[in-house]
């Protein structure tokens, strides 16, 4: 019984030292955050002109894959006529 009522006191203490720690608020440290800041514009950044680049490349894809079709249609016709004559 003593034993008990002494493990919950200290566990008692214990849980309310690590409550009390973590209350503490962190001072932000300056220079990690405008790192931090700097490397999310990156970031940001970066990911835009992904994101237009591969626009780009999706419209040249097509433009591309337009131009084949147009080519094979061209190509039928003009075998077709060919036959005719």
């Amino acid at each position: 019984m003593y034993k008990n009522l002494r493990f919950q006191k200290n566990h008692n203490f214990f849980f309310k030292n690590n409550i009390n720690q973590k209350k503490k608020k962190k001072k932000i440290n300056l220079k990690s955050y405008t790192d931090y800041k700097s490397t999310t514009e990156s970031q940001i950044i970066y990911i835009y002109s992904f994101n237009f680049s591969f626009f780009c490349f999706c419209s040249l894809s097509t433009i591309i894959n337009q131009h084949q079709k147009f080519k094979k249609k061209a190509y039928k016709t003009a075998t077709k006529k060919k036959k005719n004559m």
